[in-house]
């Protein structure tokens, strides 16, 4: 592993680009993000060309313009903490190439215990190359201290509970809670690579002839409607097929719709999409399947 940190260090120093991390970033369309490295003080990091290696994450500056208003507030109004761990999220140790990454590899990032999710896909007659649910757009932008990969997305939610514990936080899922706990259906739920669609609340209200208290009293089936929640593999948003078919632990078909700006589950709409969690993501539905 050593030898092949160091030679692929030793290629890219000497056949590739002369310029460090930090300068590389704005002629590779992430400016916005190097102005970021200069706020939380990894532009001194990113810049000497003695530091890392590193290999960077970096969200296009098209992704930076269409950061959501409670986003932008954390860089323009001095959370200065918060800034810092977002930057730190996309930054790992070490030389990354794309053709190292694993599917469904986890890699440490500078932010201490979160890590990042490396995901393949295929697309028609190429692949989708995800990292924690954001593409891959521009890889293996080489420097002379590290690697930057271009993202179309900033990662700003980090995984820090596993499925089971996201669920049991959430204010708006006491129902599935509930079904989870009478079940012991935690262990599951801690499982590596499983995407999980969960019904909130209201889905349950509104699901006709659906009698809570009958599924209570059954543990088979709550395992059985559990399970008939998960998939055990990762699928963010962005990776999601129109006419898909995704089957779930419990044997049963799921059928992904994707329209512009609309994905849907089984006919349910997917209201809070891309909850990253420490062994793979959440979607939350507004119907149950």
């Amino acid at each position: 592993m050593l030898l092949r940190v160091l030679l692929t260090s030793f290629l890219i120093c000497n056949v590739h680009s002369k310029e460090d991390i930090y300068d590389l970033l704005s002629s590779i369309g992430c400016s916005s993000f190097g102005n970021l490295l200069q706020g939380t003080g990894y532009m001194y990091r990113l810049g000497d060309d003695h530091s890392g290696p590193y290999t960077v994450f970096a969200p296009s500056d098209a992704a930076i313009n269409n950061l959501p208003p409670e986003i932008v507030k954390i860089f323009n109004f001095g959370n200065w903490e918060l800034a810092f761990d977002i930057v730190s999220y996309h930054i790992t140790k070490d030389i990354s190439l794309l053709a190292s990454l694993q599917n469904n590899g986890l890699y440490d990032t500078m932010l201490d215990n979160s890590q990042l999710r490396f995901n393949v896909y295929p697309k028609g007659n190429s692949k989708v190359h995800t990292i924690s649910g954001a593409n891959i757009t521009s890889p293996d932008n080489t420097a002379t201290n590290g690697v930057v990969h271009v993202i179309d997305r900033m990662l700003y939610r980090f995984p820090e509970v596993y499925t089971t514990q996201y669920v049991h936080e959430h204010q708006n899922l006491s129902k599935i809670s509930l079904l989870i706990d009478k079940g012991g259906l935690h262990d599951q739920l801690k499982a590596q690579n499983i995407t999980m669609f969960v019904p909130n609340d209201e889905a349950f209200d509104a699901a006709p002839n659906f009698n809570m208290t009958n599924l209570l009293m059954n543990d088979t089936a709550i395992a059985n409607f559990v399970s008939s929640l998960i998939v055990n593999s990762v699928y963010f948003t962005a990776d999601l097929v129109n006419g898909q078919d995704l089957f779930t632990s419990q044997g049963s078909r799921i059928r992904i719709n994707v329209s512009p700006g609309n994905i849907t589950v089984n006919n349910s709409g997917i209201s809070e999409p891309d909850l990253i969690t420490k062994n793979g993501v959440v979607h939350i539905i507004n119907k149950l399947l």
